[in-house]
């Protein structure tokens, strides 16, 4: 659960965490060339919700625009350009995120590109488990496949990733 506190800690952490220079939330975003503040990956069946309460709290307390992409994608093939065009990537990680293509697509490509991640543990009825997720993250060539069928096709062959590089780069940033 996220409530208006932890919205406005996660805006500061997004504020913190960019890159561009200014001691403001005004001169950051005035500084950066990038057209949103944050881009906010979740796993819809799992925190769907609270992806839209912060994305609204976000814009509310940063006064920029945040990419959600049930409001601003409208061709998939975009995707990982729409995470380059952020500040921040904030990962909100639920039970299960690491088994959705797209998530780790947007994850491989803020870490390939150095867009800093900020990840928040959300609460509720689809914790995340920090052992569980190192754990799949050591065997994703072989465990992505029989947690969600045909997601590793898409990232091999539609997305042109190699399923050992996207585990050892998310292994080495995600906490755990």
């Amino acid at each position: 659960m996220c409530d208006f506190e932890q919205a406005f800690a996660i805006a500061n952490l997004v504020m913190a965490a960019s890159d561009n220079a200014g001691t403001t939330k005004e001169e950051k975003r005035k500084a950066s060339n990038k057209k949103y503040a944050a881009f906010i990956s979740h796993h819809k069946l799992a925190c769907a919700m609270e992806a839209r309460f912060l994305k609204s709290e976000l814009e509310r307390l940063l006064g920029a625009e945040i990419f959600l992409d049930s409001d601003d994608l409208k061709d998939l093939r975009q995707l990982g350009q729409h995470v380059l065009d952020s500040d921040v990537l904030v990962l909100l990680q639920t039970k299960g995120l690491l088994t959705r293509p797209w998530c780790l697509l947007e994850i491989h490509t803020a870490i390939s590109a150095g867009v800093p991640i900020v990840a928040i543990n959300v609460k509720g009825g689809h914790p995340y488990d920090y052992t569980a997720s190192a754990a799949f993250l050591e065997r994703l060539d072989t465990q992505l496949d029989a947690a969600n069928p045909g997601a590793a096709q898409m990232l091999t062959d539609d997305a042109g990733l190699d399923l050992l590089d996207v585990a050892w780069r998310l292994s080495s940033v995600l906490p755990n």
